[in-house]
């Protein structure tokens, strides 16, 4: 039993990384002419990741995104907003875009949160979107806040995929587990975040042990579904310390997309 006790206990601190993993999905589409590539960045929940936030913005830079889309709770009251600030700040290079998440609307922060994101040149989206000429190819990015205070949401919906046409798009939205709404959308992709991976992972696999709303063994959480009328990817995420329970497993990600022609 001794053994047994120290054997699991082995495999579980094993499992503990905050090393940053970047991964790379590739979608293909009729849609697209030339490659175009996007970083996918979530759940941050102003997290620490060194003096101006090295650690995460590096990676991002040695990728060189197009743009960015950054899918909600990035920032956190509950730890030191700056790391958030400074990360914005960092990236304000980029071209950048940003939805609301569910930690960032509590007590209606976000209205502080998004003022600051503003104003590092980040773009963000509230029932909204915008059209990139790219490449030879024209993306929409469309996003919406979270559903925590968007009690409108068919409402931003609708406003935000007005006049979509046949051009490629994507749609922020924080939270990755209503699926049946997606597949009524005219979108190709939804981006989002929000699940953590299901935390706990089972070692060499994608799954997950518990996500918000999806509750044990969460079906969406860490990388490309293709649904019924669209395809989902969901960002395993930033956040570290601002959890008890840390992720095993599971490290965090920044999620690089690779847009091709088919």
């Amino acid at each position: 039993m001794v053994y047994l006790i120290l054997i699991l206990f082995l495999i579980f601190i094993f499992g503990i990384s905050y090393k940053i993993e970047v991964t790379h999905t590739y979608i293909k589409s009729k849609k697209i002419k030339n490659e175009i590539k996007f970083a996918v960045i979530g759940d941050l929940h102003s997290c620490n990741y060194g003096k101006n936030m090295e650690k995460v913005v590096d990676l991002i830079i040695k990728e060189n995104p197009d743009f960015i889309l950054n899918v909600g709770d990035m920032y956190d009251h509950k730890l030191n907003i700056e790391n958030s600030d400074k990360y914005f700040k960092a990236i304000s290079n980029f071209k950048s875009y940003y939805v609301s998440g569910n930690h960032e609307l509590y007590k209606r922060y976000d209205i502080e949160y998004k003022k600051n994101i503003r104003s590092f040149n980040t773009r963000v989206l509230e029932g909204e979107k915008e059209k990139l000429f790219l490449k030879d190819s024209i993306i929409n990015i469309a996003g919406i806040d979270d559903i925590q205070i968007n009690k409108r949401l068919k409402t931003q919906l609708k406003r935000a995929l007005k006049n979509v046409d046949n051009n490629f798009t994507i749609l922020m939205f924080h939270r990755p587990h209503l699926i049946e709404l997606f597949n009524t959308l005219n979108v190709d992709l939804v981006v989002s975040g929000h699940a953590h991976s299901g935390q706990w992972r089972i070692p060499f696999t994608r799954i997950g042990i518990f996500a918000p709303q999806q509750k044990f063994f969460p079906k969406y959480t860490n990388g490309l579904y293709k649904l019924k009328n669209t395809l989902l990817f969901v960002t395993r995420g930033l956040a570290k310390e601002n959890v008890l329970i840390p992720r095993v497993y599971n490290r965090p990600e920044i999620s690089i997309i690779h847009l091709l022609p088919e």
